[in-house]
């Protein structure tokens, strides 16, 4: 399966924010706002572009991840965990295999990856 997703893929870690919860009153970790938004919106393309039932066994993912600039670490979690929620894997634990390439496209920041059934 080929996907393109359009957007900058933020750091699972470092996009963090504390929070208070308004009933309980006690801190809470959430997703920044840009982050949790380029999430959102890789949840949504990813469901556009999904043809049939989620991948199966062990899977090989291959992904092109075209930053705006030098200033973000090439980290794959958030992109597995939207291709979860989308539906296009069962579980980002199927990933076995992973080949990521770091790349530079300040005008249209990107994904391209390929998800191989490889088991």
């Amino acid at each position: 399966m080929n996907l393109i997703l359009y957007g900058t893929l933020y750091q699972k870690g470092n996009s963090r924010r504390i929070v208070f919860n308004k009933r309980t009153r006690k801190p809470m970790v959430i997703k920044s706002d840009k982050a949790l938004g380029a999430f959102n919106s890789f949840v949504m393309q990813a469901q556009a572009q999904k043809n049939g039932e989620p991948l199966k066994g062990l899977l090989s993912l291959r992904a092109t991840i075209y930053y705006p600039d030098n200033r973000h670490d090439l980290e794959d979690s958030m992109l597995c965990d939207a291709l979860q929620k989308a539906g296009i894997i069962k579980n980002d634990r199927q990933i076995v295999e992973k080949i990521l390439y770091k790349k530079f496209d300040k005008e249209k920041p990107r994904i391209e990856l390929i998800i191989e059934e490889i088991w």
